[in-house]
């Protein structure tokens, strides 16, 4: 009787520790990643950085375009001058053609002159004109011819004289107009090396500017493309800074609602214990009065001082080397199931509870059962308990189907996860919310030891 008085109060340990290493054998989810404040202000800092270093070429860019116009209008301005110079070459080669029409209707006049002057000479000395125009009057035959001598002495002195006068107002025209036309071609020239020398100094700095130009607008389009990619560095650490701060808050109300949970199995499992506590004493108080009202030396009707047979094997045998090889195959056809917490029982997948409502599936104990089931050999639902039930091979003598456990601190109490093992060193799992069943190599951190079950 007191022994199974002591087993209520570890009945209820049981119940609640059992609880307690459900609600920690949830494998826990990859931890978002949290940026550093130092990693978000250098980022930070390299935005700001790159948009100066763009505002600072744009100012650049800026300046050289003022200046690049400045030459596009120098050069122009020069090309202007350059027109001028040809039109003035036009004017100056129009005036030194009038003026060579001129110099050659000069040199005409002066060709004239200078033969009126010769004849005049040649006459002179023909007809005597030589003398003086006394002697040729007082050689006159009558009056009449008197009168004629007079007039045509006249006449020749007259004609001397404007050949004369013509000869050098022709010769003085022809140096004038020879003068002009000079000067008119020389300066044509002058303007026209002036114009075009300015054109091409104007030009080379308008190249010069331009190619400036080219260089700043390609160093400005890599300082911009660095400037986006700033850009997108910190809006991705500010985005994964707000992601963990929100799956934070996430797993704060998850375990607000799984404690809350735990709470309140763990009072219904109170109520339970008390519940039996209760019958317990009652079948003591009837046992009791049984032995009152009994012969001595007698039992009691239907009272056993004995304690209880052990519980009968697992229907369908124990372990095999054919069955742990046929758990094997009967896990691998749920591979790509997705995990579902406290999905899984002896007839297949089941809808899992919170956080996985709805999900349809195994979780990692859930997946050991199921398989096992279908080989005659009934486990519980919960990975400690399953280590218990079976003899513990070595890691070095490991068979198909055999089942591996894992513990946060490597001792069988902490047992939070279990596969079932396939040969060269793999293991097939049910691994974590969000994943699905899948094969993986046997990973030896936090590895505690395997368990045979049916042994």
């Amino acid at each position: 009787m007191m022994e199974r008085r002591r087993g209520i109060p570890l009945l209820l340990a049981t119940l609640i520790g059992s609880l307690t290493l459900t609600i920690l054998s949830v494998p826990a989810h990859a931890d978002p990643q949290n940026p550093t404040d130092g990693q978000i202000g250098a980022a930070q800092r390299s935005k700001a950085q790159r948009a100066k270093d763009v505002g600072s070429l744009k100012a650049q860019i800026a300046q050289a375009a003022g200046q690049m116009q400045r030459l596009n209008d120098s050069a122009e301005l020069a090309g202007e001058r350059y027109n001028k110079a040809v039109a003035d070459y036009q004017t100056a080669a129009h005036k030194s053609a009038v003026a060579q029409t001129k110099v050659r209707s000069a040199q005409k006049q002066v060709t004239a002159a200078r033969g009126a002057v010769g004849k005049f000479a040649h006459d002179s000395y023909i007809y005597g004109s030589t003398m003086g125009p006394s002697l040729s009057l007082l050689d006159a035959s009558g009056p009449t011819d008197f009168i004629e001598r007079a007039g045509l002495l006249q006449a020749a002195g007259e004609r001397r004289t404007g050949a004369l006068s013509s000869f050098q107002v022709a010769s003085v025209k022809k140096a004038n107009a020879d003068s002009a036309a000079r000067a008119a071609v020389q300066a044509m020239a002058k303007a026209k090396s002036k114009a075009a020398g300015a054109q091409r100094a104007a030009e080379a700095k308008v190249t010069a500017a331009r190619q400036q130009m080219t260089v700043l607008n390609a160093r400005k389009t890599t300082l911009e493309g660095q400037l986006v990619e700033a850009q997108a560095r910190l809006s991705g650490l500010v985005s994964a800074r707000a992601a963990y701060l929100k799956w934070k808050h996430e797993q704060a109300v998850l375990a607000a609602r799984r404690a809350a949970k735990l709470a309140q199995e763990r009072r219904e499992a109170a109520i339970r214990a008390a519940k039996l506590r209760e019958q317990q004493q009652e079948l003591a108080r009837q046992q009791q009065q049984q032995q009152q009202q009994s012969p001595p030396g007698t039992d009691p009707v239907g009272f056993d001082p004995s304690p209880p047979p052990p519980s009968p094997p697992p229907s369908g045998g124990g372990w095999s080397a054919a069955k742990g090889a046929a758990v094997v195959q009967i896990a691998e056809h749920w591979l790509g199931t997705p995990y579902a917490w406290s999905g899984g029982t002896a007839s297949g997948p089941s809808y899992g509870t919170s956080p996985d409502e709805g999900v349809f599936g195994f979780d990692c104990s859930g997946l050991a059962l199921y398989s096992w089931a279908q080989e005659g050999i009934s486990l519980p639902h919960f990975s400690g308990y399953q280590y218990q039930l079976g003899s513990h091979p070595s890691m070095s003598n490991l068979m198909p189907g055999d089942l591996l456990f894992w513990s946060y601190d490597g001792t069988p109490s902490s047992i939070h996860h279990v596969a079932i093992y396939i040969g060269n060193n793999q293991v097939i799992e049910a691994p974590q919310s969000g994943d699905v069943v899948k094969i993986v190599p046997v990973w030896y951190d936090g590895l505690v030891g395997a368990t045979r079950p049916g042994t």
